[in-house]
């Protein structure tokens, strides 16, 4: 009897993932790569191991010649499912499955919607759902004209289709907004697409939930809800300071989930997984930051299940090959087992790396995972964004653990790299998290909910040989 095959498209970031668990349960898997991704993007981001893959495909822009590609991969073998890896994936994955008529596609009604900005915020809206004023703008003269008498700075602007807080601005006046639309304009996101017009939209404030789901024929589950800490700097952006696992069933998580599966049935996601960024105005009333159809950035395996007991990546599998499985438990409340919270080191510097002391350290006992993002000889600038922040930590324990070893993170990252200046930054060389230690320490430790051996790499807690 013919066998099945899977299609992973762009196993990059924590979609590396997938290939690692569908492996586990024996399913033969092809590769494809959305277009030919820039080689320091991949390092960045982290990529499958090629010898998880009976063939690894390259897609050149047509739909057909793909199509025929996988097919003639797969031989007699069932194409079963196409799952998307990472975020530059997504639109494919919807041309794909659609194309091959599987019945566990999201179509290509909404895919563009998916990545882009300016229309999602559209779907949302026209949906009834709340969303921040917006407009897609291509120069300073746009922006005004949208602006008029009724919005107000601060505003947002931002990249169409990028991610990790990729040139993500706040600007209070028009001369940061020139600034930022120089930034933008012009350059290529962090998926190496041209960036030739900006989204420009209100700037909320409130408190900012994540909600990572899996959705099976329309039913959507709730793997976690996690709250944001991230910093403002003027003229580099948002960076991220802390995401903390938090309590599904406190009053704000429950709005902001019962609000994101709204999202997602505005934007036909069915099938697979969905990253969503929710504020919680001081009103109560949620509204969209943006929404992915992927795996979140932090995703972990080992961590998920020990506070969880369950992962998002094996539901995300179970949804498209065991949809009667996940649907028989999908609605299963399941209670926090474990606190966690996940730290964002940044930095200051400019210059290059001589040596960094992250490798060596005895970490305290909470620290999980760190991810060293940075090596002896590469370039250091300060962080500016998600992919930018040279080391990553998470840590599990009790909430009174994780505030003291957070404080001790923050202690010890003001020193961990020796970086040799370079001219532009010889009189102000720090590394540092951004935020004041001990203000940081009282988000955490207020909160009751933050999450402040070591490994390499993200893929040793899988247990297996394992890319925002």
């Amino acid at each position: 009897m013919p066998g099945k095959v899977v299609i992973v498209v762009d196993a990059y970031s924590t979609g590396r993932l997938v290939p690692l668990v569908l492996k586990q349960r024996e399913q033969a898997i092809i590769h494809v790569h959305s277009c030919r991704q820039p080689d320091d993007l991949l390092a960045s981001l982290g990529v499958s191991d090629p010898s998880l893959f009976d063939r690894d495909i390259v897609h050149e822009g047509n739909i057909p010649d793909s199509i025929s590609k996988l097919k003639a991969a797969a031989g007699d073998r069932m194409i079963s499912a196409v799952i998307c890896g990472c975020e530059s994936g997504v639109e494919l994955t919807d041309a794909l499955s659609e194309a091959l008529q599987l019945p566990t596609t999201n179509g290509t009604q909404f895919s563009q919607a998916k990545r882009n900005k300016y229309e999602m915020r559209k779907a949302v809206s026209a949906a009834g759902l709340a969303t921040p004023s917006f407009f897609e703008c291509t120069d300073m003269d746009s922006m005004k004209r949208w602006m008029g008498s009724n919005i107000t700075y601060p505003v947002v602007l931002k990249p169409l289709c990028s991610g990790g807080s990729d040139c993500v601005l706040i600007c209070r006046n028009d001369a940061q907004a020139a600034h930022a639309i120089a930034t933008i304009k012009g350059q290529t996101d962090i998926f190496d697409r041209p960036n030739n017009k900006f989204l420009a939209e209100q700037f909320i404030e409130g408190e900012e939930f994540v909600v990572n789901s899996v959705s099976c024929k329309g039913k959507h589950k709730t793997v976690d809800v996690r709250v944001y800490t991230k910093t403002h700097l003027p003229d580099r952006g948002i960076i991220y300071d802390t995401e903390t696992l938090v309590d599904p069933n406190s009053p704000n998580a429950i709005v902001a989930t019962r609000y994101v599966h709204k999202v997602l049935d505005a934007l036909q996601i069915q099938y697979g997984a969905s990253h969503a960024e929710v504020m919680i105005m001081p009103d109560g009333q949620p509204m969209l930051v943006e929404i992915a159809a992927r795996l979140g950035g932090t995703t972990n395996i080992a961590v998920s299940r020990k506070c969880l007991g369950y992962d998002s990546v094996n539901l995300v599998v179970d949804s498209y090959l065991q949809p009667d499985t996940f649907l028989q438990h999908y609605a299963t409340p399941f209670p926090l087992k474990e606190h966690s919270t996940t730290v964002f080191v940044a930095t200051n510097e400019t210059g290059t790396l001589h040596s960094e002391k992250f490798s060596t350290w005895k970490k305290p006992e909470t620290v999980t995972v760190m991810k060293l993002n940075v090596h002896p000889g590469c370039n250091i600038e300060p962080t500016k964004d998600y992919l930018s922040s040279p080391a990553t930590f998470i840590l599990v324990g009790t909430e009174s653990e994780i505030a003291r070893d957070y404080l001790k993170i923050l202690t010890f990252s003001k020193t961990a790299l020796s970086v040799i200046p370079s001219a532009r930054n010889l009189a102000n060389a720090s590394i540092c998290c951004s935020k004041d230690g001990a203000a940081a320490l009282n988000i955490v430790a207020n909160r009751g909910q933050q999450q402040a051996k070591s490994e390499r790499d993200l893929e040793e807690t899988t247990g297996s040989n394992s890319p925002r």
